[in-house]
């Protein structure tokens, strides 16, 4: 999945192309891309999405809404793991692939913990082992035993994982640190600061927070959408 502001130009350059006027996206579009980047949804998953909406409402005069689109992509989104899953179940080529993914990801997460303990952060390298151990206890060696794994049930574990680190990750960062990922955020979101309303500016400046901790300790990003 690409980077946070690649995927908001990528998704408003394409919706803005197919509507074809000049009018540029209100601040709740802005806030529902901000919701897709949040939940890992794939970029291709809602250009997909758009393009099935524009077909649907292909004789209507009126301007379409981005909003509209985004009925589309919950549905879209489901094909898309299902795709994942392959057709072919008895022969499981991707079944051994998630597998091995899930493996990796365990052992970047310890890479992680390591990362953390190196830099003298004694509180998020024993967050990161614990979660390092349940991780592989949780997910992946139920995944490697399972004869007919369930991709969406494994996809749903992941993004818990996911949402538990982000909930306590910031709150593991010295002052010092935090001041310095604020500073580099703050920049890296100046051109969108006219675009977003203060709720939305906020949670972005928030994840990009994340993404500069992440960074530093290379933990990995918890979701099948990154294979």
């Amino acid at each position: 999945m690409i980077e946070e502001e690649e995927y908001f130009r990528v998704i408003e350059e394409h919706f803005l192309q197919k509507r074809g006027n000049p009018m540029l996206l209100n601040p709740k579009e802005w806030s529902l891309i901000h919701e897709w980047y949040d939940q890992s949804i794939p970029e291709e998953v809602v250009l997909r999405a758009i393009d099935r909406a524009f077909e649907k409402k292909a004789e209507d005069r009126l301007p379409l809404s981005l909003r509209y689109a985004g009925r589309l992509v919950k549905s879209e989104l489901k094909k898309y793991v299902k795709s994942l899953e392959g057709k072919d179940q008895t022969k499981e080529p991707e079944a051994k692939n998630v597998g091995d993914y899930l493996k990796r990801l365990a052992e970047n997460l310890e890479n992680s913990c390591l990362q953390a303990q190196k830099a003298g952060n004694r509180a998020l390298s024993e967050y990161l082992g614990k979660t390092h151990q349940r991780l592989s206890e949780e997910i992946v060696e139920p995944f490697l035993k399972d004869t007919c794994p369930n991709l969406q049930r494994v996809e749903h574990h992941l993004t818990t994982f996911e949402k538990e680190i982000e909930q306590v990750m910031l709150q593991m960062i010295s002052d010092e640190q935090m001041h310095l990922f604020k500073e580099d955020a703050m920049r890296e979101l100046k051109t969108f600061e006219s675009k977003l309303d203060l709720a939305v500016y906020q949670e972005m400046l928030r994840r990009a927070l994340i993404k500069s901790a992440r960074r530093v300790y290379q933990i990995p990003r918890l979701s099948l959408f990154y294979m």
